[in-house]
């Protein structure tokens, strides 16, 4: 009903939209409406300004600042201290026309400092979530820098562990190696002396008679001769 009323108040159709704005108002007193009352009261003001009835715009005008007031919404005490001092100027009551004027200069300056504040606070929110950005920003790089870090020293890890496997291996091949080494040597060394051996019975052999197991001419002539010949030089 208020809507209606402040579009018939647009459309000067003055007689419905007070009409309308009245049973607004009966029916936000009955529900306890402050807000729903404080519109009406304004529209029902302006009805009265239109209708150059100035003097009975100006108790509803006082009752909407004070309802506004109530209700601590600034910008409504302003606007309807505003439409009050116009209200009291029109009907000559100078003074307190004056006096009202001098508390909407209030009102705006309240509401200019609220809004600077609320600026402030925004800006100050705004600013502090930046800071928690650039915060959790730096958190996650060096987070990130720790997890490489991490990475890279697993990765070292790995490779000094690959490495000691190499070189344990690498010490083992040396070791198995010369092991076989010395086995090499060790069985070349006993085939050579069962060779040595073998001559030696071979030579044995050659030089002893097989029936009577005495030295033969072979023996006489490759140990015995030699020897002789050189006795016989030396006494020469």
């Amino acid at each position: 009903r208020n809507q209606r009323g402040e579009i018939a108040v647009r459309f000067d159709d003055l007689a419905r939209a007070e009409g309308e704005v009245r049973r607004a108002a009966e029916l936000a007193r009955a529900g306890g409406d402050d807000a729903g009352v404080y519109t009406a009261l304004t529209v029902l003001a302006e009805v009265r300004r239109k209708q150059q009835r100035h003097a009975e715009a100006v108790p509803l005008l006082r009752e909407a600042t004070t309802l506004a007031r109530k209700l601590k919404r600034s910008f409504d005490d302003r606007e309807s201290t505003a439409a009050l001092a116009r209200a009291q100027a029109a009907v000559g009551d100078y003074r307190a026309a004056y006096a009202s004027q001098l508390e909407v200069q209030r009102l705006t300056d309240a509401l200019q400092d609220d809004e600077m504040t609320r600026r402030l606070a925004e800006q100050r929110a705004q600013h502090e979530a930046e800071t928690r950005e650039h915060e959790l920003a730096s958190q996650r790089t060096r987070i990130e820098l720790l997890e490489q870090q991490a990475a890279q020293q697993q990765r070292i890890r790995y490779l000094m562990v690959a490495a000691l496997l190499s070189a344990a291996l690498l010490v083992l091949a040396l070791m198995s190696r010369a092991r076989n080494k010395q086995r090499a040597e060790a069985a070349l060394r006993a085939h050579n002396a069962l060779i040595e051996r073998s001559n030696r019975d071979l030579a044995d052999a050659a030089d002893t008679d097989a029936l009577t197991g005495a030295r033969n001419r072979r023996h006489f002539q490759r140990v015995l001769l030699p020897q002789l010949e050189a006795a016989d030089s030396g006494y020469a």
